[in-house]
């Protein structure tokens, strides 16, 4: 895998320093009134409030571009310019989540993945990873387990693949299962323990799979 030119504008942390400078600018016009709030305590304060601000702005940022630029999805070779801007959809993504971390608290979560493009019903728990958040439809009342990972993406065979994960409502995805991309899961499925759900997968309405790879299963869910 080779590092092109466009490598080192998008995914060489450029964009990156400009959002947390702005971040930075628009603290200082804060920082008198975040000092008359907390006093002795507004350096804390201020660190905190720059992240989201930080935060805030990354998810701004890669809502706006693919708006303009939409991701491609599909199969895609690694030396070709979609990977590129994937690293950087993504590399956004994940530094923009690490900056709002310490004020998201389990509930918030939903919210956190819809600043980055996710459609997410209501009434929904999300305690495993979601790794590309404006690749993926969550339904309303459904559950992500504790170290589940919905995936947008993966790399299979020297190629990089990109889709969609659409999940319905009244979905129960258990802990450490993971879902690739192009994959459907219908309303009141369950996603078992550990189950890998692979590319491409269409698991109907009320089904139950498990397994690696996840196939349907015709006994009671455990």
């Amino acid at each position: 895998m080779k590092t092109s030119p466009l490598d080192l504008v998008f995914n060489g942390g450029a964009f990156l320093l400009i959002l947390g400078g702005v971040s930075v600018i628009v603290l200082w016009y804060v920082a008198p009134f975040t000092t008359a709030l907390t006093g002795v305590y507004h350096p804390v304060f201020d660190v905190v409030v720059a992240s989201v601000l930080f935060g805030v702005g990354a998810g701004i940022l890669v809502r706006t571009t693919l708006l303009f630029l939409p991701l491609q999805q599909g199969t895609f070779r690694m030396d070709q310019p979609i990977f590129t801007y994937w690293k950087f959809l993504t590399l956004t993504y994940y530094t923009g989540k690490a900056a709002l971390s310490p004020v998201t608290v389990l509930p918030l979560r939903p919210w956190v993945l819809r600043l980055f493009g996710a459609r997410i019903g209501s009434d929904v728990a999300i305690d495993g990873v979601v790794d590309t958040p404006f690749l993926t439809t969550i339904g309303d009342r459904t559950l992500v387990g504790n170290g589940s990972h919905l995936a947008g993406n993966v790399t299979q065979n020297g190629a990089l693949i990109i889709g969609r994960v659409q999940i319905g409502s009244d979905v129960t995805i258990c802990m450490n299962a993971v879902v690739l991309p192009n994959t459907i899961i219908g309303d009141r499925a369950v996603v078992d323990i550990g189950a890998v759900v692979m590319p491409g997968s269409v698991i109907p309405a009320g089904e139950t799979w498990r397994g690696n790879p996840a196939r349907k299963w015709l006994g009671a869910s455990v």
